[in-house]
């Protein structure tokens, strides 16, 4: 995967977590357990771009 897919990516996970987050506050999501995978989705693909840049 490019290093341009994996930021266009990252984006889409941070945006994620962030509804995820909000409903959450909102007492709107019931499987609160997405957001922690939510989490380790952004560290995964964080981790992917950092080995890609060096």
């Amino acid at each position: 995967m490019s290093e341009k897919d994996l930021q266009q990516e990252l984006v889409d996970a941070r945006h994620k977590l962030f509804a995820l987050r909000q409903q959450v506050k909102t007492r709107q999501l019931n499987q609160t357990h997405l957001v922690k995978s939510a989490r380790r989705e952004v560290a995964r693909l964080l981790t992917q771009v950092n080995k890609a840049g060096k």
